[in-house]
């Protein structure tokens, strides 16, 4: 049994020690290789019954869940992170099971095959990350590391389970299962590195399987719009909260990036399909470049309760108090900054901020957490916070081009005819084109384009139930070849609320995608083309319990953001805060009297719980050494009653005086002391004394005695 425990120790080790170098945590692991190597040499184990193993692993098993939702270990540039926190956060639950066996009494002392079979899903989720080649070669070490420690416990096992404690093998016999060893070593090696080459393919195709409803495609801000990026994103985990703003009212838009240049991708082969794109940049002349895009380096312009303070030149004055937001990101989002239109300032702890035509964003890999953004609420055509708003970087032939082959399109020629045909001002082409799509056409995520036919200009002629990117594109296309400049725009509508929070917050099925247009004297005007059924305005807040949930979720973010930030002096100078306010006072106040009512009843002075016959035997005594101290006799520290019964008959001869002491000794301990006639009688005695001759002693004596006198009994 002993091989049994100190294999599974060494599997447990190697799972350990994957698991610390893959993913660059130390605390959990060394904790649970620290607590595999103290139960290896633990003699007295737990027992358990079957139910009660049972409870223990679901409770062990709902704290790992907390501890994944409330902090998910999030692994950068991976395909698959709507998963790879999840398998984290198993594999650390199953480490713990494989660590409790070794603390468990099992039948006869064996414990179960079967124990290797989670560190198979530990490795898993060790392993599930993007690595350099040193990374990956060490990977390989630990799973060879762990598939020998997992022959290991078998071989053990079986011994176990046999009543064999060591088993010795022939010379060829060892040497066969040493070269079998070696052979699936190296075949496990040779797949590995093959397999290696073939990982993306893999990850996309399990991600396809996920998710069969959306097209393939960069999810969340791609450097493209390709059509599918935002179903994508709506489908992949679309109840998580991608963020949260607090505002008086709900924020509603948040632009998150905008594209500008509108091109048409030509297909490969004889069967691909030509596709429209929205790109971030200008299609470069050489295929093989990308187009460089100008950059603005944002410098703070002062600073605001130890936060950097971003301002347009001449608009501070015209933000509203109304429209000031505290915007918090999850994971995802971190480092692009998700405005309202028209912002005029911006509070953040960056020190700098990069803005260009597509989106404002962080300037450090870290990324922002959280900002506070100030908007305007009487529209023109400034240039706003919100990227470089003016039409003037790109000229109104740039944002009103699009590909030539619209033109060739009869059908949507007609349409422009019939929808524009009595419009004359942009307010009047967005209220066109809006009424148009939402007359005719119905909201779906996931669209099947036919074989050969570009999704935009099929969805304008065949009418097709779409998704939001369908709209936005078809809105800005149609506004476009009417000479009216437009925008692609991305980003999230946060319009649920968290009444727990008090905050609005928008979850990933919250994303969406809309056209801006350009008004000479307004500026970039919101065209929301999507049927209202694909818009959530109206979003139905979540169920009381999960709103909770979210709540405690967003608040230990926070906490943590905050504390990681400002440290101790932030904390203490939150908890004075909330101690000026009514609720912090009333609680200060309950705190207060509690700790008082503590103290006192734990340091007050207990009162003697005496019965009255015991309390009539405590003054018969008082009588009684008051009596004999007259004679000189007072007792000593540490003497019983008895012997000071015998040093009274010794010394003054007393012996109705000692006989009165003895008594009261045998009454009084020996469970006597309930005796009401015992006690009575005791007092008839003591007042039948004879009193002592007075003068016996001197006064001096007496209160030399009376200093070293206590009261016993």
């Amino acid at each position: 049994m002993l091989t049994q425990r100190a294999a599974l120790t060494f599997l447990i080790l190697v799972e350990t020690a994957a698991l610390a170098f893959m993913s660059e945590t130390v605390i959990f692991p060394a904790m649970v290789a620290l607590a595999a190597m103290v139960g290896w040499r633990r003699t007295q184990r737990i027992s358990l019954t079957h139910d009660r193993q049972v409870i223990l692993s679901l409770f062990a098993a709902l704290l790992f869940v907390v501890q994944w939702r409330v902090q998910p270990h999030i692994l950068p540039d991976d395909t698959m992170a709507y998963l790879s926190p999840f398998l984290h956060s198993l594999g650390q639950f199953l480490l713990v099971l494989q660590v409790a066996a070794l603390y468990i009494q099992h039948p006869r002392d064996v414990m179960p095959i079967t124990l290797p079979w989670p560190g198979v899903f530990v490795m898993v989720s060790a392993g599930d990350m993007h690595v350099q080649e040193a990374q990956r070669f060490a990977f390989q070490l630990f799973a060879l590391g762990f598939m020998a420690a997992a022959a290991m416990y078998f071989a053990a096992t079986a011994r176990a389970a046999a009543g064999i404690e060591r088993q010795r093998y022939g010379a060829g016999k060892s040497s066969v299962i040493a070269a079998m060893l070696a052979c699936a070593a190296v075949v496990a090696w040779t797949a590995s590195s093959a397999l290696h080459q073939y990982e993306h393919a893999l990850d996309r195709l399990v991600g396809e399987l996920l998710n069969p409803s959306v097209t393939p495609s960069a999810g969340g801000f791609p450097s493209h719009s390709r059509l599918g990026s935002i179903a994508r994103r709506k489908s992949e985990r679309g109840g998580d909260v991608a963020l949260r703003v607090y505002a008086r009212e709900a924020p509603a838009y948040l632009r998150g990036k905008a594209y500008h240049w509108l091109t048409t991708v030509p297909g490969i082969g004889r069967m691909a399909t030509p596709t429209t794109l929205w790109e971030e940049a200008p299609p470069s002349p050489d295929p093989t470049t990308s187009h460089a895009i100008e950059t603005d380096l944002l410098t703070p312009s002062g600073s605001e309760g130890g936060l950097f303070r971003y301002s347009v030149n001449g608009l501070s004055e015209k933000r509203d108090p109304a429209a000031e937001m505290t915007v918090w990101l999850e994971p995802p989002q971190w480092g692009t900054y998700f405005l309202p239109p028209h912002t005029v300032e911006i509070l953040t702890n960056e020190e700098s901020l990069r803005r260009d035509c597509r989106w404002l964003t962080s300037n450090t890999d870290a990324g922002a957490v959280t900002y506070t953004a100030r908007a305007s609420r009487t529209p023109d055509k400034s240039i706003y916070f919100d990227m470089s708003s003016s039409v003037g970087p790109y000229s109104r032939a740039t944002l009103t081009s699009y590909p030539a082959t619209f033109d060739d399109d009869r059908q949507i020629e007609t349409i422009i005819e019939r929808e524009f045909r009595d419009c004359r001002t942009v307010a009047e082409h967005i209220k066109a084109v809006e009424h148009y799509f939402r007359s005719n056409y119905g909201y779906t995520i996931g669209i099947d384009v036919p074989a050969g036919r570009d999704p935009i200009q099929w969805f304008l002629v065949a009418r097709p139930n779409a998704h939001c990117e369908y709209f936005a594109q078809g809105a800005a296309l149609l506004l476009r070849m009417r000479g009216i400049p437009t925008r692609y725009m991305t980003g999230f509508v946060a319009a649920e609320r968290n009444d727990y929070g008090g905050y609005w917050l928008a979850r990933n099925e919250h994303a969406h995608a809309w056209c801006e247009a350009w008004d000479d004297e307004l500026g970039w005007i919101i065209v929301e083309a999507t049927p209202p059924a694909g818009v959530p305005f109206e979003s139905n807040n979540a169920p009381r319990h999960r709103q909770l949930w979210e709540y405690l979720s967003g608040f230990v973010a926070e906490f943590r953001h905050q504390f990681s930030s400002g440290g101790w002096p932030w904390l203490l100078k939150r908890l004075f805060a909330f101690l000026f306010t009514p609720i912090g006072a009333a609680t200060a106040v309950v705190a207060a009297v509690y700790v008082v009512l503590r103290w006192r009843s734990t340091f007050r002075p207990l009162e003697p719980n005496v019965s009255p016959i015991v309390a009539e035997m405590q003054r018969l005594r008082q009588r009684a050494d008051r009596r004999v101290a007259r004679l000189g006799m007072i007792r000593r520290p540490g003497e019983t009653l008895t012997q000071f019964a015998s040093r009274i008959e010794r010394d003054t001869g007393d012996v109705e005086a000692a006989a009165w002491y003895a008594d009261y000794a045998d009454v009084r301990y020996r469970n006597r002391h309930d005796d009401a006639n015992a006690v009575a009688s005791l007092g008839e005695r003591l007042s039948r004394l004879r009193p002592p001759p007075r003068g016996a002693v001197t006064p001096t004596d007496c209160n030399r005695s009376a200093s070293r006198w206590r009261t016993w009994g």
